[in-house]
């Protein structure tokens, strides 16, 4: 009897210390900022949850966290930001694109990103909704905006972070 005490003790001892962990891990990325060498899928980064961790689609570069050559991080989950957008014709992708840029210090801490990811800007992985909702005219403004599935990008190329627009709140 004794035995069965001391092993359900133990066990349930070792689990406990299990679900501390796993919650501690979770809560060192409360800053934003994300460590590429520690970013686990499930894993939440200022309220996002991790859905995949890998290097960026169709880059040939290295998968490696030594100097971050290539990584690329998907999140679930909606956050709302503050930001400024533009938008224009971008030259090097031949189209129409809006892009947004978020560089006050407390809207920064809502979105996960590098250390060298500051200030954030991403592009709208929906183009055609934010080219829509951000023109008809090109140009650039503040605004608020509701965004989903975004992800961090970054590479020894011409890659950015992307997010689906949801709604525009405020312009």
């Amino acid at each position: 009897m004794k035995k069965l005490f001391l092993s359900a003790f133990f066990s349930v001892m070792l689990l406990g210390a299990g679900c501390a962990s796993t919650q501690q891990a979770r809560s060192i990325q409360s800053s934003g900022v994300v460590d590429p060498a520690q970013v686990k899928v499930g894993d939440e980064v200022s309220g996002l949850k991790v859905t995949k961790v890998s290097g960026v689609p169709g880059i040939q570069l290295p998968y490696s966290y030594g100097d971050i050559q290539n990584i690329h991080i998907e999140f679930s989950g909606p956050v709302t930001v503050k930001g400024d957008y533009d938008y224009s014709t971008n030259e090097f992708f031949g189209q129409d694109l809006t892009t947004f840029r978020v560089s006050d210090p407390q809207e920064i801490l809502k979105l996960p990103h590098l250390k060298q990811q500051e200030p954030v800007v991403f592009w709208f992985s929906n183009p055609d909704k934010a080219n829509k909702a951000f023109g008809p005219a090109y140009g650039n403004g503040s605004a608020t905006i509701l965004i989903e599935d975004y992800e961090i990008n970054y590479a020894g190329a011409e890659v950015m972070n992307s997010a689906k627009l949801v709604k525009v709140i405020s312009k």
